[in-house]
């Protein structure tokens, strides 16, 4: 798994490291690519041929998954994504009520085992879309305020 990060990551940055505000994230196993501060240009330009790399490594093995979400593009490993971290989370910690809080498509896996584990997922948004979320705030001040209160 490694190796083929290591190919798609080299790949990748080949294609976006002189461009202002790409961001190549290597995670141990997996590779997201944030476009979010790149300018709108070099993002239509760029982003296809991001794409294009990340798919000719998704086929090897163990096999992975390209996940566009929010500003990123992302290879994982096929089967992983948060909703099986946030499973094994409440295996270790039985007893627990999930709270997830997430703006993105790459959270709703994660929102889907939340809800299931009779807790909240909270969507961070303050445009209407399809979303397992249980409740929807508007931004990152309004999460501040959600947790401060929690706490409280």
């Amino acid at each position: 798994m490694a190796a083929t990060l290591d190919r798609a990551e080299e790949g990748v940055r080949s294609l976006v490291d002189d461009a202002p505000g790409w961001l190549v994230e290597r995670k141990q196993a997996s590779l997201a690519v944030h476009h979010r501060l790149a300018d709108p240009d070099s993002v239509l330009e760029r982003s296809p041929r991001v794409h294009a790399v990340l798919e000719r490594h998704a086929t090897e093995p163990p096999g992975f998954d390209v996940l566009a979400g929010k500003a990123v593009v992302e290879l994982r490993p096929v089967g992983a994504d948060k909703g099986v971290a946030l499973e094994r989370i409440m295996q270790a910690t039985p007893g627990h009520i999930p709270l997830v809080v997430g703006d993105d498509v790459t959270d709703e896996d994660a929102f889907e085992v939340a809800v299931s584990q009779g807790g909240r997922a909270v969507l961070v948004a303050t445009e209407d879309r399809g979303s397992t979320a249980t409740d929807r705030i508007a931004d990152p001040d309004a999460v501040v305020r959600l947790l401060t209160a929690l706490v409280d």
